[in-house]
């Protein structure tokens, strides 16, 4: 098995005004798929919150964190690895 994909979803019936509460983690391709503690370029984990700003009208926050090498890479095309993060914030309107 050389990858990894999981999501916890939380249940948003309960909370007012919580549309969407998901958490990801996915790594494929790897040797050791299940190692947190070293992730690598093919790493990706973030989540997505989504509020209710009233009826029809929603924000929803993407924050997803991947990894790069930066510098000189190595000769079997490694280098140093450095978290790239990205935060989108999205408007939905729902008729």
């Amino acid at each position: 098995m050389n990858s990894c994909v999981a999501a916890l979803t939380l249940s948003a019936e309960r909370i007012p005004k919580l549309i969407e509460a998901t958490s990801f983690y996915q790594r494929s391709n790897d040797k050791n798929p299940f190692d947190f503690k070293n992730p690598s370029v093919n790493t990706v984990l973030g989540y997505r919150l989504g509020y209710e700003l009233g009826k029809g009208i929603s924000v929803i926050m993407d924050y997803r964190q991947f990894f790069r090498y930066t510098g000189a890479l190595n000769d079997d095309g490694t280098g140093k690895l450095e978290p790239v993060v990205q935060t989108t914030i999205e408007t939905s309107f729902n008729f």
